[in-house]
């Protein structure tokens, strides 16, 4: 993984000098609605598996925030290649409520995965309004995943529980794959002078490949991310 990490790193760097006529930086942060597209086989199980419990299990979208820095490489006025890296959070929230036999109680479990981003989307200005589309792939390459689980039971809190998500590549061993590839659309509008504009864009962005494990052992079996998000950039010209 390192040595795609940086021949990628290495590529963009070497094409930049060579066809940029413009370069520019920025940070950029943003907030979102993550969430976790599972296959028809994995609802089932969940919806079986709570009959049997006799629990309404719920899956919610879950708020993430995401921050690092984006560059973009000028070609000419209309079009520009834009990478960077970003540190992005993403999951979903599992909510079950329990009524029967006289007890009721509900339990809430937290997913949290947190990817390092690389982008590779071109930019495409529309007319002189500062507005463009933004597409393109990204690899992600996950750091950590973890869930946190709480319950109730008849009104009193039960407690909190973290546990670690492995990631890797072996289904025996890990549920979390450790690259994720997504697909990156957006549109987005400049406010400010053109050499240090702010950017303001609303991006989709659809996982390409299950970023489960438990694929590979069963094909039918898999998860997606769908994360949905506006984010701000402020720009800073370098050259010319």
């Amino acid at each position: 993984m390192r040595a795609l990490f940086t021949f990628l790193i290495l590529s963009i760097s070497l094409s930049s000098a060579t066809f940029a006529q413009d370069f520019r930086i920025a940070p950029v942060v943003g907030v979102g609605v993550t969430s976790v597209l599972n296959s028809d086989k994995i609802k089932n199980a969940y919806n079986q598996y709570g009959s049997i419990l006799g629990l309404d299990v719920k899956h919610r979208p879950a708020i993430k925030a995401n921050f690092g820095v984006w560059a973009d490489y000028s070609f000419n006025e209309k079009m520009a290649f834009r990478s960077g890296l970003l540190i992005s959070f993403k999951g979903e929230t599992v909510t079950m409520n329990y009524n029967e036999y006289g007890e009721s109680g509900s339990g809430k479990v937290k997913q949290k995965l947190t990817y390092l981003e690389l982008p590779l989307m071109l930019n495409y200005k529309i007319g002189d309004s500062g507005m463009k589309l933004l597409f393109g792939p990204s690899i992600n390459f996950a750091l950590s995943a973890k869930a946190t689980g709480s319950y109730s039971l008849d009104g009193e809190f039960g407690g909190t529980e973290t546990e670690v998500i492995e990631i890797g590549s072996d289904p025996r061993r890990h549920e979390v794959m450790p690259v994720d590839f997504a697909l990156n659309l957006g549109i987005a509008k400049d406010f400010g002078s053109s050499d240090r504009p702010l950017e303001v864009s609303l991006m989709v962005s659809p996982s390409l490949t299950p970023y489960t494990t438990y694929t590979k052992s069963d094909p039918q079996s898999h998860a997606r991310h769908l994360a949905i998000g506006l984010r701000a950039a402020y720009f800073f010209s370098i050259n010319k």
